[in-house]
Protein backbone atom coordinates (compact mmCIF):
# COMPACT_ATOMS: atom_id res chain seq x y z
CA UNK A 1 0.00 0.00 0.00
CA UNK A 2 2.63 2.84 0.81
CA UNK A 3 4.94 1.27 -2.19
CA UNK A 4 2.09 3.17 -3.94
CA UNK A 5 2.73 6.27 -3.05
CA UNK A 6 6.50 6.46 -3.19
CA UNK A 7 8.48 7.92 -6.31
CA UNK A 8 11.05 5.76 -7.46
CA UNK A 9 14.23 7.67 -5.98
CA UNK A 10 12.08 7.51 -2.80
CA UNK A 11 11.82 3.74 -3.48
CA UNK A 12 15.68 3.16 -3.91
CA UNK A 13 16.20 4.86 -1.09
CA UNK A 14 14.37 1.96 0.96
CA UNK A 15 15.61 0.04 -0.79
CA UNK A 16 19.14 0.85 -0.07
CA UNK A 17 18.21 1.42 3.94
CA UNK A 18 18.22 -2.22 4.36
CA UNK A 19 20.86 -4.16 3.79
CA UNK A 20 19.47 -8.24 3.43
CA UNK A 21 17.39 -7.86 0.70
CA UNK A 22 15.41 -10.10 -1.89
CA UNK A 23 16.17 -11.22 -5.41
CA UNK A 24 13.39 -9.17 -6.44
CA UNK A 25 14.59 -6.69 -4.48
CA UNK A 26 18.15 -6.77 -6.06
CA UNK A 27 16.90 -6.43 -9.00
CA UNK A 28 14.63 -3.49 -9.07
CA UNK A 29 17.73 -1.72 -7.38
CA UNK A 30 20.41 -2.39 -9.87
CA UNK A 31 17.23 -1.44 -12.45
CA UNK A 32 17.45 1.33 -10.64
CA UNK A 33 20.89 2.44 -10.80
CA UNK A 34 20.93 1.73 -14.37
CA UNK A 35 18.09 4.20 -15.27
CA UNK A 36 17.94 7.97 -14.87
CA UNK A 37 17.41 9.28 -11.12
CA UNK A 38 17.89 12.60 -9.45
CA UNK A 39 21.30 11.59 -7.28
CA UNK A 40 21.10 14.43 -5.09
CA UNK A 41 17.50 13.70 -3.78
CA UNK A 42 18.52 9.92 -2.89
CA UNK A 43 21.81 11.56 -1.27
CA UNK A 44 19.40 14.28 0.88
CA UNK A 45 17.37 11.52 2.00
CA UNK A 46 20.06 9.26 2.89
CA UNK A 47 21.55 11.90 4.65
CA UNK A 48 18.61 13.03 6.24
CA UNK A 49 17.61 9.17 7.44
CA UNK A 50 21.68 8.91 8.27
CA UNK A 51 21.61 5.65 6.44
CA UNK A 52 24.49 6.01 4.74
CA UNK A 53 26.44 3.16 6.16
CA UNK A 54 23.58 0.49 4.89
CA UNK A 55 23.29 2.38 1.79
CA UNK A 56 26.95 2.29 0.71
CA UNK A 57 27.21 -1.67 1.79
CA UNK A 58 23.83 -2.52 -0.03
CA UNK A 59 25.53 -0.73 -3.26
CA UNK A 60 29.05 -2.08 -2.58
CA UNK A 61 27.45 -6.05 -1.79
CA UNK A 62 24.82 -5.96 -4.21
CA UNK A 63 24.91 -3.06 -7.39
CA UNK A 64 28.49 -2.73 -8.04
CA UNK A 65 29.62 -6.63 -8.45
CA UNK A 66 26.73 -7.15 -10.65
CA UNK A 67 27.45 -4.54 -13.73
CA UNK A 68 30.21 -3.66 -15.34
CA UNK A 69 28.90 -0.18 -16.33
CA UNK A 70 27.83 2.57 -14.01
CA UNK A 71 26.45 5.26 -14.66
CA UNK A 72 26.33 7.01 -11.03
CA UNK A 73 30.25 6.48 -10.23
CA UNK A 74 30.63 9.94 -9.08
CA UNK A 75 27.29 9.07 -6.70
CA UNK A 76 29.09 5.76 -5.35
CA UNK A 77 32.11 7.98 -4.83
CA UNK A 78 30.60 10.55 -2.39
CA UNK A 79 28.97 7.74 -0.83
CA UNK A 80 31.95 5.88 -0.04
CA UNK A 81 33.35 9.17 1.27
CA UNK A 82 30.83 9.83 3.90
CA UNK A 83 30.47 6.14 4.60
CA UNK A 84 34.35 6.60 5.42
CA UNK A 85 34.50 9.60 7.46
CA UNK A 86 31.94 8.14 9.68
CA UNK A 87 33.43 5.25 9.96
CA UNK A 88 36.74 7.01 10.96
CA UNK A 89 34.85 9.81 13.53
CA UNK A 90 33.68 6.56 15.34
CA UNK A 91 36.29 4.79 15.73
CA UNK A 92 37.90 8.28 17.28
CA UNK A 93 34.90 8.38 19.03
CA UNK A 94 35.35 5.30 20.48
CA UNK A 95 39.17 5.53 21.68
CA UNK A 96 38.30 9.26 23.15
CA UNK A 97 35.60 7.19 25.23
CA UNK A 98 37.95 4.41 25.88
CA UNK A 99 40.23 6.81 27.50
CA UNK A 100 38.09 9.02 29.35
CA UNK A 101 36.63 5.88 30.63
CA UNK A 102 40.29 4.87 31.76
CA UNK A 103 40.92 8.02 33.19
CA UNK A 104 37.25 7.98 35.37
CA UNK A 105 38.04 4.38 36.85
CA UNK A 106 41.39 5.68 38.54
CA UNK A 107 39.01 7.71 40.63
CA UNK A 108 36.70 5.19 41.18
Amino acid sequence: MLNEYLNKEDEVVKLLAKYYLSEDEKKILIDSFQSNLEMNKIMGSLILHRVIGPAWMSIRDHVIPSTTTHKNEEFFFYLNNFYTSQLNRAEEHLVDVKSNFTLFARFL
